[in-house]
């Protein structure tokens, strides 16, 4: 996927950015032939691929009433890969058992991301900085099936025409809230050190499988924690004009570039260190027909996911 964003301040403390993400569809068509022309096995295929682009429109607004709070809104659109594949064989073999056509079709859609509108807000004080943040995720528009396949085979005698239409998903909407911590303080001249904390909670739009359908997808409970470290090489402190963190507008850097006299050389180096557990409450449906969709379904456990990150401005 691509994404590109233009973003302004239009005063009144108000910034507006507005932008689109792209994504390729994946569209392959072909055909497969089979001959034993002259006594020699032969075989040919010609494939054709096409990736044709969609886009989703991102939008986002941004609310400081002081340098010290700050508000916002975003909006993302639906987007989705779809996926559609057609293939042709056809086999003139000695053995008539295994000559005739073949047609495969199949159609779905992968990489789904719902459409969303977030509300957040932001407060610094003292060197903490607290933000909390719910977003809708309208699952509920993935509205066609995982897949649609489709084959008609017929080798030697003719068969029927094999189809499978997998259950339409029915998933629900969701609301998504989080909130989080950082504390940011300086231990010595140029350097500054973040601790940082987590909470979101994420239901699941999937509803329960007591048909056909088995999606594992249990809600989820998410916590984090983590720490930032910055220094700067030319060993002043990053805060502006001597201010505590507390005192800077919430959108600008501490180690904004403006801060450093005119014609002086900054150079900064930065680290991060994530940990994240993703806790997913085990749970249990019992299928409406064990015989055809066969037992329960149960899911449940924890994630853990690490993270690292370091970078160097100059």
């Amino acid at each position: 996927s691509l994404s590109a964003v233009v973003a302004a301040e239009i005063g009144g403390g108000f910034a507006l950015g507005a932008g689109a993400t792209l994504l390729a569809d994946a569209v392959a068509r072909g055909t497969i032939a089979l001959d034993t022309a002259g006594g020699t096995p032969r075989g040919a295929a010609d494939v054709a691929l096409a990736m044709p682009l969609r886009a989703a429109a991102v939008a986002g607004l941004l609310f400081e009433p002081a340098p010290f709070l700050a508000f916002g809104v975003s909006f993302r659109d639906a987007l989705a890969m779809d996926v559609r594949l057609d293939f042709d064989a056809r086999a003139a073999l000695d053995d008539e058992a295994l000559s005739g056509a073949a047609r495969a079709h199949l159609e779905g859609a992968a990489y789904y991301t719902p459409r969303t509108l977030a509300f957040g807000v932001a407060a610094r004080w003292a060197g903490f900085t607290f933000c909390a943040d719910v977003a809708w995720r309208m699952w509920s528009g993935l509205s066609d099936p995982f897949a649609d396949a489709a084959a008609d085979v017929a080798l030697g005698d003719d068969a029927p025409i094999l189809h499978r239409l997998f259950p339409h998903p029915a998933w629900l909407d969701t609301v998504v809230p989080g909130a989080g911590a950082e504390y940011e303080f300086s231990p010595a001249a140029g350097q500054r050190l973040a601790l940082r904390a987590g909470y979101a909670y994420e239901p699941s739009p999937v509803p329960a499988q007591t048909g056909l359908g088995n999606v594992a997808d249990p809600d989820r409970h998410l916590f984090s924690l983590g720490t930032g470290w910055k220094t700067t090489f030319d060993g002043r402190t990053p805060d502006r004009d001597g201010a505590p963190a507390g005192d800077r507008r919430l959108d600008r850097r501490p180690d904004s570039a403006d801060d450093a006299p005119a014609g002086e050389a900054r150079g900064e180096l930065e680290a991060g260190l994530a940990l994240q557990a993703h806790w997913l409450p085990a749970f249990r449906t019992e299928k409406t027909d064990p015989e055809r969709s066969g037992g329960a379904l149960e899911a449940g456990g924890v994630v853990w996911a690490l993270q690292f990150w370091t970078g160097a401005t100059w």
